[in-house]
C-alpha cells in the first residue's frame, strides 16, 4: 500500500465512529475499502478536531482541542494518524477525558485506538473518580475487585467496571427481582439489613429477622424478638448487635449472635431515661444517640447503659437524627432542623421553619443535609451556610405525592419513601427523578439501600427486598420484577418481550381507528417530545392548517361545554381534534385560528406526561385524546393511543377511578357534577391530612386506655 492510500485508510478511518450503525457492522477491511476511495489524499487534521467535538463533554472540549493543536505545529502535515502518534501518555490524557459511551465508539475506529481504549488506567479512573460509579463502602468496593482479580493479582478493570456499569443502568431503569417477606400482624415501622439478614421492627411489638440467602419462598422469619411492650419505632443493626426504640420508652440492646430461637433472651440490656416514646436512634462502638417525643437527644454508654449527656433545645418531638464524628444532625415536629457540636455540647446551627411541617427524616454529608417532611417535600440544604438549594416536590420536581417518611443517601443517589404507595430514586447531585418503584399496596414507612438492593417495609405489614443486581451476568429465569415503576412476571422465554405494553393483545385487535383523529399545531411545543406529532408519525393523526375548519369535534380551552357520552356521534361522524399548543403560552395563542363544528373541554384529569407529571388538567395531545376517547366508550383505542409511549398506561391507571366517573355520565352537566363531588372530596381530605398525627398513625396500644404491660415477655 502506498503513502497516499495509507493516508485515505487512515482518515477513514478517523471518520468510522461517526458512520452508521449499518457500517459499523461491516467488516474492518471493508470499511477501509469503502471510505478510504473517496478521501482527499492530504491528511486532514481537523477530521481529529470534529471527532474530538462528537465524543467529548464540554467542559473538556477546550482543554482536548489545545493539546491536538499544540501537536498540529509541532508535527508535520505528512503524520498518518495524530492519536496514532501521539506519545502514550499524552494520547491516554486526551482518551481519560471520554466518558465510558464514548470510549466505547472510539474502540470500533481502528486497531491502534481500540488498543488505546484498552488501556487499565482508563476504565480504573472511571471506577474511582467518577461517583456514580463508585461504591457504598470502600469495604464492598474492595470485595468487588476481588472477584476481577487474576491469580497474579492484576486487577482486570475494564470487567470490573462494565459490571458496576450494569447495575448503575438498572438503577437508572427501575430494574430488579421483588421478594416478599410476611409474617407481621400489623404495619411494618422500621428496617436495617446487612449482606445476610433483614432485621424488621413493627406495631405488632415484635423484631422480626429474615434471612435473605435462603432460597425457599419467606416464611414467618428466622428469629422473633419479643420484650418490648409497645411498637418498635426505630433499630440500628450493627454487626451482631441491635439497638431497637420504642413507644414503651424503652431502649435495647440485642445480641444476635446468642441464640438463633424463639425469646426474648438475646437482649442484653435495656436503656431507661426518656418520658416519651423513642423514635430515632443510631448506635456506634461505644455510645448510643437517641432522639424522642419528649423533645430531647440523649447519649448513652453501651458499657454501663447510663445516660452521659442530654442535648435540649427543640420545641416539639425529635423524629429523626443522624450523627457523623462530632458533629450531630436533628430534626423535630417544630419544623426545625438543628446541628450540634457535640464536642461543646451547644446547637451550632438552627434552621428554622425548614419545612412547612414536620421534619420526619434527614441525612447528610460533608457537603448537604438532605431532609424529608410531612409537607411531602425533599429538600437539600448547603451544610455550610445553611441555605436550601434545591426541593424536590410533585408539582415540579415528579415527586411524592403523600407524606415523605423516610429517605437514604449515599455519594450519588436518594432513595425515598412516602404515603404515595412508592419508592423513588433520585440524583443526588443533579435532582432528577431515575425510578418510580411500585409494589407497596399501602404506605411506605422505612427504607434502607445497599449498592445492589433497596429494603423498605410498608402499613401493609410486609418487608420488600429489591434486587438490582440479579441481571448482572445471569441469565433470566422465573422472577418477578419492576421495570420502569412496573411489576411484571416473565421467563427466560419471554424475557425478550417483558417491556411490551399491557395492553398489547388488545392492540392487536385494534389495527384502525374508526374515525378521524386530527391536531390543529401552533408550533410551540418541541417536536421531539409532542406526543401529537408522535401519533402523526404513526399514522393516527393528521395535522390541519390553522384557519381551516373541522367537522368534528375540537377539544380546546376555549370550549364551552364538557365532553360526555352524548357526543359520542358528532366524533363517530365528523371525528375528534385536539388543539395542540404550550400550557405556559396558552394566554397568548389565537385560538380562534382552530376551527371545528363542536368545541369541547375536558374535566379535571391528572397529567402523566414527563413534561407536567401529576399537574391537574395540564394534558397533552394524546392524553386529551385518550381520556374523550374513554369517556365516549372507546376504551379500547384510548389504550391503544397510550401505549405508543411508556408512560402512557400510567395515565389510565393514575385517573382510572375518574375516567370510570366521567364514562357512567350521559351529558355534560352529570360529568361537571361527579367533577365537582371529586374535588370536595379531596379539600375533605387535605383538610383531614392537616390534622392527622405528624407521625406514624396511633397502634392499638398506644389508644388503650389501660395501658400495656412495660415489662418483657
Amino acid at each position: 500500500m502506498d503513502e497516499r492510500e495509507s493516508r485515505g485508510v487512515n482518515k477513514a478511518s478517523t471518520s468510522a465512529m461517526c458512520s452508521s450503525l449499518n457500517d459499523c457492522s461491516l467488516s474492518t477491511n471493508k470499511r477501509k475499502k469503502m471510505n478510504g476511495s473517496s478521501c482527499d489524499p492530504t491528511y486532514d487534521f481537523f477530521a481529529d478536531i470534529d471527532l474530538i467535538k462528537n465524543v467529548c463533554d464540554q467542559s473538556n472540549l477546550e482543554y482536548a482541542t489545545s493539546l491536538l493543536e499544540e501537536m498540529r505545529n509541532n508535527v508535520g502535515t505528512a503524520q498518518i494518524d495524530l492519536f496514532s502518534s501521539l506519545p502514550l501518555p499524552i494520547a491516554l490524557k486526551i482518551f481519560r477525558l471520554l466518558d465510558p459511551k464514548s470510549l466505547c465508539k472510539c474502540m470500533l475506529v481502528c486497531t491502534a485506538w481500540r488498543n488505546l481504549c484498552m488501556a487499565p488506567c482508563l476504565w480504573k479512573r472511571l471506577c474511582t473518580l467518577q461517583r456514580m460509579f463508585r461504591l457504598c463502602s470502600a469495604e464492598t468496593e474492595n470485595e468487588q475487585l476481588k472477584k476481577h482479580t487474576t491469580r497474579d493479582g492484576v486487577v482486570l478493570w475494564k470487567e470490573a467496571f462494565s459490571e458496576r456499569y450494569r447495575l448503575w443502568r438498572n438503577w437508572h431503569a427501575g430494574r430488579c427481582v421483588i421478594r416478599t417477606f410476611e409474617g407481621h400482624t400489623q404495619g411494618i415501622s422500621c428496617v436495617q439489613f446487612d449482606g445476610d439478614r433483614i432485621v424488621s421492627g413493627s406495631s405488632d411489638n415484635t423484631i422480626r429477622v429474615w434471612d435473605m440467602k435462603s432460597s425457599a419462598m419467606p416464611g414467618l422469619g428466622t428469629m422473633t424478638l419479643t420484650g418490648h411492650s409497645d411498637t418498635v419505632r426505630c433499630l440500628h443493626l450493627s454487626g451482631n448487635r441491635l439497638a431497637s426504640g420504642s413507644n414503651d420508652l424503652t431502649i435495647k440492646v440485642w445480641g444476635l449472635a446468642v441464640n438463633r430461637t424463639w425469646s426474648s433472651i438475646a437482649c442484653r440490656q435495656t436503656m431507661i431515661g426518656h418520658t416519651n416514646f423513642v423514635r430515632c436512634l443510631q448506635m456506634e462502638k461505644e455510645r448510643l444517640i437517641s432522639g424522642s417525643y419528649d423533645h430531647t437527644l440523649k447519649i448513652w454508654s453501651t458499657e454501663t447503659g447510663q445516660c452521659t449527656k442530654t442535648l435540649m433545645g427543640h420545641n416539639g418531638a425529635v423524629i429523626c437524627m443522624q450523627s457523623d464524628e462530632h458533629l450531630l444532625v436533628s430534626g423535630s415536629a417544630d419544623l426545625s432542623m438543628k446541628c450540634w457540636d457535640e464536642r461543646m455540647d451547644i446547637c451550632a446551627m438552627t434552621l428554622h421553619n425548614a419545612h412547612d411541617n414536620a421534619v420526619t427524616c434527614l441525612r447528610f454529608d460533608n457537603e448537604r443535609i438532605v431532609s424529608g417532611s410531612v409537607d411531602r417535600t425533599i429538600k437539600m440544604w448547603d451544610l455550610r451556610t445553611g441555605k436550601c438549594v434545591q426541593t424536590l416536590d410533585w408539582k415540579l420536581s415528579e415527586g411524592h405525592t403523600g407524606v415523605v417518611r423516610c429517605l437514604q443517601v449515599d455519594s450519588w443517589r436518594i432513595v425515598s419513601a412516602a404515603d404515595d404507595r412508592t419508592i423513588k430514586v433520585w440524583n443526588l447531585h443533579t435532582g432528577e427523578r431515575l425510578c418510580t418503584l411500585h409494589s407497596h399496596t399501602d404506605g411506605v414507612t422505612c427504607v434502607q439501600f445497599s449498592d445492589q438492593q433497596i429494603v423498605s417495609g410498608s402499613y401493609d405489614m410486609t418487608v420488600k427486598l429489591w434486587d438490582f443486581g440479579s441481571y448482572i451476568g445471569h441469565s433470566l429465569t422465573a422472577y418477578t420484577y419492576v421495570f420502569q415503576g412496573m411489576e411484571y412476571t416473565v421467563d427466560q422465554q419471554a424475557a425478550s418481550s417483558s417491556n411490551e405494553s399491557d395492553y398489547e393483545s388488545e392492540n392487536n385487535d385494534v389495527e384502525k381507528l374508526p374515525f378521524n383523529l386530527a391536531m390543529f399545531d401552533f408550533k410551540q411545543c418541541d417536536p421531539k417530545r409532542c406526543t401529537g406529532k408522535k401519533l402523526e408519525r404513526y399514522g393516527f393523526v393528521k395535522v390541519l392548517k390553522l384557519g381551516t375548519k373541522f367537522p368534528g369535534l375540537l377539544l380546546s380551552p376555549s370550549g364551552e361545554r364538557t365532553i360526555s357520552l352524548a357526543d359520542l356521534s358528532y366524533i363517530l361522524n365528523g371525528g375528534l381534534a385536539v388543539v395542540d399548543c404550550s400550557w405556559n403560552q396558552v394566554e397568548n395563542v389565537h385560538l380562534n385560528r382552530a376551527k371545528a363544528s363542536h368545541y369541547r373541554l375536558l374535566p379535571y384529569l391528572i397529567a402523566a406526561n414527563p413534561v407536567n407529571f401529576g399537574k391537574p388538567c395540564q394534558l397533552s395531545c394524546v392524553e386529551a385524546l385518550a381520556a374523550s376517547l374513554y369517556m365516549i366508550g372507546l376504551k379500547s383505542n384510548a389504550h391503544l393511543l397510550l401505549s405508543k409511549f411508556k408512560w402512557g398506561p400510567n395515565f389510565l391507571k393514575i385517573n382510572k377511578d375518574l375516567l370510570d366517573a366521567y364514562a357512567a355520565c350521559k351529558n355534560g352537566p352529570e360529568v361537571i357534577a361527579r367533577q365537582n363531588a371529586y374535588l370536595q372530596t379531596l379539600a375533605k381530605e387535605a383538610n383531614e391530612m392537616k390534622q392527622r398525627p405528624i407521625d406514624m398513625p396511633e397502634s392499638d396500644s398506644e389508644t388503650d386506655n389501660d395501658g400495656g404491660d412495660n415489662g418483657e415477655e
